[in-house]
Protein backbone atom coordinates (compact mmCIF):
# COMPACT_ATOMS: atom_id res chain seq x y z
CA UNK A 1 0.00 0.00 0.00
CA UNK A 2 1.33 3.51 -0.96
CA UNK A 3 1.78 6.05 1.81
CA UNK A 4 -1.01 8.00 0.36
CA UNK A 5 -3.49 4.68 0.72
CA UNK A 6 -2.52 4.50 4.07
CA UNK A 7 -4.70 7.85 5.19
CA UNK A 8 -8.09 7.19 5.67
CA UNK A 9 -11.10 8.46 3.58
CA UNK A 10 -14.05 9.91 4.99
CA UNK A 11 -16.82 10.70 2.99
CA UNK A 12 -19.75 12.50 3.26
CA UNK A 13 -23.05 10.89 2.04
CA UNK A 14 -25.88 13.56 1.11
CA UNK A 15 -24.67 15.34 -2.43
CA UNK A 16 -21.43 13.30 -2.59
CA UNK A 17 -22.07 9.72 -2.32
CA UNK A 18 -25.65 10.25 -3.02
CA UNK A 19 -27.30 12.88 -5.29
CA UNK A 20 -29.69 15.10 -3.18
CA UNK A 21 -30.53 14.66 0.56
CA UNK A 22 -31.52 11.85 2.50
CA UNK A 23 -33.44 14.20 5.17
CA UNK A 24 -35.56 15.06 1.95
CA UNK A 25 -35.74 11.71 0.65
CA UNK A 26 -37.24 10.80 4.14
CA UNK A 27 -39.29 13.81 4.73
CA UNK A 28 -41.38 13.15 1.28
CA UNK A 29 -41.29 9.55 1.50
CA UNK A 30 -43.00 9.95 5.02
CA UNK A 31 -45.50 12.58 4.04
CA UNK A 32 -46.64 10.39 0.78
CA UNK A 33 -47.43 7.81 3.57
CA UNK A 34 -48.99 10.23 6.42
CA UNK A 35 -49.50 13.71 5.23
CA UNK A 36 -50.82 14.82 8.26
CA UNK A 37 -47.18 14.77 9.79
CA UNK A 38 -46.70 17.88 8.25
CA UNK A 39 -48.50 19.28 10.85
CA UNK A 40 -45.72 17.99 13.17
CA UNK A 41 -42.81 18.57 11.65
CA UNK A 42 -42.82 22.34 13.49
CA UNK A 43 -42.96 20.80 16.83
CA UNK A 44 -39.85 18.24 15.93
CA UNK A 45 -37.99 21.06 14.47
CA UNK A 46 -37.83 22.61 18.27
CA UNK A 47 -36.05 19.92 19.55
CA UNK A 48 -33.55 20.43 17.15
CA UNK A 49 -32.64 19.05 13.52
CA UNK A 50 -30.97 15.78 14.57
CA UNK A 51 -34.14 15.25 16.41
CA UNK A 52 -36.12 16.34 13.27
CA UNK A 53 -33.70 13.40 11.71
CA UNK A 54 -34.56 10.55 14.09
CA UNK A 55 -37.95 11.21 14.29
CA UNK A 56 -38.23 11.18 9.82
CA UNK A 57 -36.07 8.14 10.66
CA UNK A 58 -38.78 6.65 12.31
CA UNK A 59 -41.67 7.67 10.42
CA UNK A 60 -40.06 5.72 7.01
CA UNK A 61 -37.78 2.54 7.24
CA UNK A 62 -34.48 4.00 5.62
CA UNK A 63 -33.92 0.83 4.20
CA UNK A 64 -36.43 1.21 2.00
CA UNK A 65 -35.63 4.41 0.31
CA UNK A 66 -34.23 3.53 -3.35
CA UNK A 67 -31.08 6.31 -3.48
CA UNK A 68 -29.61 7.62 -6.43
CA UNK A 69 -25.34 7.33 -6.20
CA UNK A 70 -22.91 9.45 -7.65
CA UNK A 71 -21.81 7.38 -10.55
CA UNK A 72 -18.34 8.70 -10.60
CA UNK A 73 -17.90 8.83 -6.84
CA UNK A 74 -18.79 5.13 -6.34
CA UNK A 75 -16.23 4.09 -9.32
CA UNK A 76 -13.99 6.39 -7.36
CA UNK A 77 -13.99 5.19 -4.11
CA UNK A 78 -14.04 1.25 -5.72
CA UNK A 79 -10.88 2.19 -7.26
CA UNK A 80 -10.01 3.27 -3.35
CA UNK A 81 -11.31 0.54 -1.68
CA UNK A 82 -9.35 -1.85 -4.06
CA UNK A 83 -5.73 -0.12 -3.34
CA UNK A 84 -6.47 -1.19 0.51
CA UNK A 85 -7.47 2.23 1.62
CA UNK A 86 -9.84 2.52 4.63
CA UNK A 87 -13.09 4.21 4.19
CA UNK A 88 -15.17 6.00 6.63
CA UNK A 89 -19.01 7.49 6.41
CA UNK A 90 -19.03 10.64 8.09
CA UNK A 91 -22.54 12.16 7.34
CA UNK A 92 -24.96 14.54 9.01
CA UNK A 93 -27.66 12.01 8.18
CA UNK A 94 -29.39 10.21 11.12
CA UNK A 95 -27.08 6.79 11.67
CA UNK A 96 -29.85 4.69 10.63
CA UNK A 97 -29.94 6.39 7.09
CA UNK A 98 -26.16 6.37 7.26
CA UNK A 99 -26.36 2.47 8.06
CA UNK A 100 -28.45 1.46 5.46
CA UNK A 101 -26.17 3.27 2.62
CA UNK A 102 -23.23 2.10 3.80
CA UNK A 103 -24.82 -1.41 3.56
CA UNK A 104 -26.06 -0.71 0.04
CA UNK A 105 -22.66 0.20 -1.10
CA UNK A 106 -20.36 -2.24 0.75
CA UNK A 107 -17.63 -0.21 0.52
CA UNK A 108 -16.85 1.42 3.79
CA UNK A 109 -15.06 0.23 7.13
CA UNK A 110 -16.70 2.48 9.53
CA UNK A 111 -19.76 5.19 9.72
CA UNK A 112 -19.81 8.59 11.68
CA UNK A 113 -23.22 9.99 11.28
CA UNK A 114 -25.81 12.10 13.56
CA UNK A 115 -26.72 9.69 16.45
CA UNK A 116 -27.74 10.98 20.32
CA UNK A 117 -28.76 14.32 19.49
CA UNK A 118 -26.03 15.39 17.88
CA UNK A 119 -26.09 16.62 14.39
CA UNK A 120 -22.88 15.81 12.84
CA UNK A 121 -22.69 18.75 10.58
CA UNK A 122 -20.09 21.19 9.88
CA UNK A 123 -17.57 21.71 12.58
CA UNK A 124 -18.88 19.19 14.41
CA UNK A 125 -18.05 16.39 12.09
CA UNK A 126 -14.89 18.28 11.72
CA UNK A 127 -14.08 17.81 15.33
CA UNK A 128 -14.98 14.36 15.43
CA UNK A 129 -12.92 13.64 12.68
CA UNK A 130 -9.87 15.09 14.11
CA UNK A 131 -10.65 13.54 17.20
CA UNK A 132 -10.90 10.26 15.59
CA UNK A 133 -7.63 10.59 12.89
CA UNK A 134 -5.92 13.47 14.11
CA UNK A 135 -5.37 17.31 12.12
CA UNK A 136 -4.57 16.04 8.73
CA UNK A 137 -4.61 12.54 9.34
CA UNK A 138 -7.57 11.95 6.68
CA UNK A 139 -8.94 13.00 3.40
CA UNK A 140 -11.98 14.36 2.96
CA UNK A 141 -14.65 14.09 0.14
CA UNK A 142 -17.70 17.14 0.71
CA UNK A 143 -19.58 19.01 -1.57
CA UNK A 144 -20.62 22.31 0.21
CA UNK A 145 -20.08 25.33 2.31
CA UNK A 146 -21.02 23.08 5.21
CA UNK A 147 -17.89 21.01 4.54
CA UNK A 148 -15.19 24.01 4.97
CA UNK A 149 -14.34 23.40 8.52
CA UNK A 150 -13.62 19.92 7.32
CA UNK A 151 -11.62 20.45 4.95
CA UNK A 152 -9.36 23.13 6.35
CA UNK A 153 -8.76 20.43 8.85
CA UNK A 154 -8.31 16.89 6.69
CA UNK A 155 -4.94 16.06 4.55
CA UNK A 156 -6.66 16.61 0.77
CA UNK A 157 -10.18 18.34 0.42
CA UNK A 158 -11.86 16.15 -2.07
CA UNK A 159 -14.54 18.19 -3.66
CA UNK A 160 -17.81 16.75 -6.03
CA UNK A 161 -19.34 19.40 -7.55
CA UNK A 162 -19.70 20.53 -11.18
CA UNK A 163 -17.80 21.90 -13.24
CA UNK A 164 -17.01 25.45 -12.74
CA UNK A 165 -18.95 25.55 -9.31
CA UNK A 166 -18.14 27.98 -7.26
CA UNK A 167 -17.36 25.67 -4.02
CA UNK A 168 -14.31 24.20 -5.84
CA UNK A 169 -12.64 27.52 -5.81
CA UNK A 170 -13.52 27.99 -1.85
CA UNK A 171 -12.15 24.60 -0.96
CA UNK A 172 -9.15 25.27 -2.81
CA UNK A 173 -8.50 28.43 -0.52
CA UNK A 174 -9.44 25.98 2.93
CA UNK A 175 -7.22 23.21 1.57
CA UNK A 176 -5.16 23.78 -1.77
CA UNK A 177 -4.75 19.98 -2.00
CA UNK A 178 -7.47 19.88 -3.62
CA UNK A 179 -8.87 16.65 -5.92
CA UNK A 180 -12.31 17.47 -7.92
CA UNK A 181 -14.59 15.21 -9.16
CA UNK A 182 -17.37 16.83 -11.52
CA UNK A 183 -20.81 15.20 -11.44
CA UNK A 184 -23.50 16.54 -13.59
CA UNK A 185 -25.09 19.31 -12.35
CA UNK A 186 -28.83 20.52 -12.70
CA UNK A 187 -29.74 22.10 -15.72
CA UNK A 188 -32.34 24.72 -17.34
CA UNK A 189 -33.60 22.15 -19.55
CA UNK A 190 -34.27 19.71 -16.62
CA UNK A 191 -36.17 22.32 -14.98
CA UNK A 192 -38.64 22.96 -18.12
CA UNK A 193 -38.98 19.67 -18.50
CA UNK A 194 -39.97 19.05 -14.78
CA UNK A 195 -42.92 21.59 -15.17
CA UNK A 196 -44.42 19.84 -18.09
CA UNK A 197 -44.85 22.39 -20.64
CA UNK A 198 -47.05 20.36 -22.67
CA UNK A 199 -49.48 19.90 -20.37
CA UNK A 200 -50.08 23.58 -20.40
CA UNK A 201 -52.43 22.76 -23.49
CA UNK A 202 -54.93 21.75 -21.60
CA UNK A 203 -54.71 25.45 -19.56
CA UNK A 204 -56.21 26.77 -23.49
CA UNK A 205 -59.65 26.03 -21.94
CA UNK A 206 -59.04 29.61 -20.72
CA UNK A 207 -60.23 30.81 -23.69
CA UNK A 208 -63.28 28.85 -24.23
CA UNK A 209 -65.83 31.50 -22.27
CA UNK A 210 -64.20 34.32 -24.64
CA UNK A 211 -64.93 32.22 -27.95
CA UNK A 212 -67.94 31.06 -26.79
CA UNK A 213 -69.10 35.03 -26.39
CA UNK A 214 -67.87 36.12 -29.69
CA UNK A 215 -65.80 38.67 -27.96
CA UNK A 216 -62.16 37.09 -29.08
CA UNK A 217 -61.51 40.65 -30.54
CA UNK A 218 -61.80 42.40 -27.19
CA UNK A 219 -57.67 43.39 -26.47
CA UNK A 220 -58.18 43.96 -22.56
CA UNK A 221 -60.13 40.64 -22.18
CA UNK A 222 -57.66 38.45 -24.64
CA UNK A 223 -55.16 39.83 -22.53
CA UNK A 224 -56.81 38.89 -19.04
CA UNK A 225 -57.76 35.54 -20.51
CA UNK A 226 -53.90 34.96 -21.74
CA UNK A 227 -52.20 35.89 -18.41
CA UNK A 228 -55.08 33.34 -16.73
CA UNK A 229 -53.66 30.71 -18.93
CA UNK A 230 -49.56 31.80 -17.73
CA UNK A 231 -50.81 31.39 -14.25
CA UNK A 232 -52.89 28.71 -14.32
CA UNK A 233 -49.54 27.04 -16.30
CA UNK A 234 -47.20 28.00 -13.31
CA UNK A 235 -49.84 26.80 -10.58
CA UNK A 236 -49.75 23.77 -12.58
CA UNK A 237 -46.19 23.14 -12.93
CA UNK A 238 -45.92 23.81 -9.22
CA UNK A 239 -48.35 21.12 -8.37
CA UNK A 240 -46.29 18.62 -10.90
CA UNK A 241 -43.05 19.31 -8.77
CA UNK A 242 -44.98 18.77 -5.68
CA UNK A 243 -46.41 15.37 -6.80
CA UNK A 244 -43.23 13.96 -8.14
CA UNK A 245 -41.49 14.59 -4.97
CA UNK A 246 -43.38 13.21 -3.43
CA UNK A 247 -43.86 10.07 -5.64
CA UNK A 248 -40.44 9.97 -6.11
CA UNK A 249 -39.43 6.64 -4.13
CA UNK A 250 -42.34 5.04 -6.52
CA UNK A 251 -41.21 6.56 -9.46
CA UNK A 252 -37.98 5.31 -9.05
CA UNK A 253 -39.38 1.57 -9.09
CA UNK A 254 -41.54 2.84 -12.49
CA UNK A 255 -40.01 1.79 -15.63
CA UNK A 256 -41.08 5.19 -17.76
CA UNK A 257 -41.18 7.55 -14.62
CA UNK A 258 -37.63 6.48 -13.26
CA UNK A 259 -36.83 9.18 -16.32
CA UNK A 260 -38.33 12.50 -14.43
CA UNK A 261 -35.94 14.66 -13.78
CA UNK A 262 -36.15 14.70 -9.88
CA UNK A 263 -36.04 10.31 -10.09
CA UNK A 264 -33.79 10.22 -12.30
CA UNK A 265 -31.39 12.85 -10.84
CA UNK A 266 -31.25 14.85 -13.52
CA UNK A 267 -32.63 17.34 -10.79
CA UNK A 268 -31.38 17.35 -7.03
CA UNK A 269 -34.39 17.10 -4.85
CA UNK A 270 -33.35 19.86 -2.67
CA UNK A 271 -34.06 22.50 -5.31
CA UNK A 272 -37.96 20.90 -5.77
CA UNK A 273 -39.41 23.03 -3.12
CA UNK A 274 -37.72 25.95 -4.14
CA UNK A 275 -38.42 25.58 -7.61
CA UNK A 276 -42.04 24.75 -6.71
CA UNK A 277 -42.52 27.74 -4.34
CA UNK A 278 -41.34 30.60 -7.52
CA UNK A 279 -43.62 28.56 -9.83
CA UNK A 280 -46.08 29.22 -7.54
CA UNK A 281 -45.43 32.78 -6.35
CA UNK A 282 -45.45 33.61 -10.27
CA UNK A 283 -48.83 31.86 -11.09
CA UNK A 284 -49.85 34.16 -7.86
CA UNK A 285 -48.66 37.61 -8.86
CA UNK A 286 -49.58 36.75 -12.71
CA UNK A 287 -53.65 35.88 -11.21
CA UNK A 288 -53.79 39.02 -8.58
CA UNK A 289 -52.64 41.38 -11.64
CA UNK A 290 -55.94 40.27 -12.94
CA UNK A 291 -58.14 39.31 -9.81
CA UNK A 292 -58.41 38.17 -6.37
CA UNK A 293 -61.18 35.74 -7.28
CA UNK A 294 -58.65 34.26 -10.00
CA UNK A 295 -56.05 34.15 -7.34
CA UNK A 296 -58.40 31.84 -5.40
CA UNK A 297 -59.59 30.29 -8.02
CA UNK A 298 -55.98 29.18 -9.05
CA UNK A 299 -54.81 27.79 -5.15
CA UNK A 300 -58.41 26.11 -4.78
CA UNK A 301 -57.09 23.89 -8.41
CA UNK A 302 -53.82 23.62 -6.62
CA UNK A 303 -55.44 22.08 -3.72
CA UNK A 304 -57.71 19.56 -6.32
CA UNK A 305 -54.86 18.11 -7.93
CA UNK A 306 -52.70 17.27 -4.27
CA UNK A 307 -56.07 15.73 -3.12
CA UNK A 308 -55.98 14.07 -6.48
CA UNK A 309 -52.57 12.58 -6.23
CA UNK A 310 -52.84 11.99 -2.40
CA UNK A 311 -56.06 10.31 -2.64
CA UNK A 312 -58.64 10.33 -4.65
CA UNK A 313 -56.64 8.86 -7.86
CA UNK A 314 -56.96 5.80 -5.77
CA UNK A 315 -61.01 5.61 -5.33
CA UNK A 316 -63.13 4.05 -8.33
CA UNK A 317 -65.44 6.88 -9.63
CA UNK A 318 -64.15 9.33 -7.89
CA UNK A 319 -60.74 10.15 -9.51
CA UNK A 320 -63.05 10.60 -13.24
CA UNK A 321 -65.30 13.00 -11.69
CA UNK A 322 -62.18 15.25 -10.09
CA UNK A 323 -60.32 14.75 -13.62
CA UNK A 324 -63.53 15.82 -15.45
CA UNK A 325 -63.96 18.52 -12.50
CA UNK A 326 -60.53 19.94 -13.46
CA UNK A 327 -61.50 20.61 -17.06
CA UNK A 328 -64.50 22.53 -16.15
CA UNK A 329 -62.02 24.35 -13.57
CA UNK A 330 -60.13 25.91 -16.62
CA UNK A 331 -63.25 27.40 -18.39
CA UNK A 332 -64.12 29.03 -15.06
CA UNK A 333 -60.80 30.28 -14.70
CA UNK A 334 -61.21 32.16 -17.90
CA UNK A 335 -65.03 33.21 -17.01
CA UNK A 336 -63.22 34.87 -14.38
CA UNK A 337 -60.42 36.03 -15.76
CA UNK A 338 -62.58 38.00 -18.36
CA UNK A 339 -65.66 38.57 -16.32
CA UNK A 340 -68.22 36.70 -18.69
CA UNK A 341 -70.34 35.08 -17.05
CA UNK A 342 -70.02 30.76 -18.66
CA UNK A 343 -74.05 30.00 -19.66
CA UNK A 344 -75.34 26.39 -18.48
CA UNK A 345 -74.92 24.98 -22.13
CA UNK A 346 -71.17 26.04 -22.05
CA UNK A 347 -70.89 24.29 -18.78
Amino acid sequence: MSPEHEIPLAVDLDGTLVQGDTLYELLFAALRRRPLLVLLLPVWLLSGKAALKARLAEATDPKSLKLLFHAPVLDWLRAQKESGRTLVLATAADRRVADAAAAETGLFDAVMATEDGRNLRGQAKADALVERFGARGFDYAGNDAHDLPVWRVARQAVVVAPQGAAIVRRAAEANPNLHHIAVPGASARAVLKEMRLHQWAKNALVFVPLVAAHRFTELPLLLHALVAFLAMGLVASAGYIANDLLDLQADRGHPRKCRRPFAGGLLPVPLGPPIAGALLLGGVALAASVSWALVLWGLLYLALTLTYSFWLKQKVLADVFVLAGLYTHRILAGAIATGIAPSFWLL
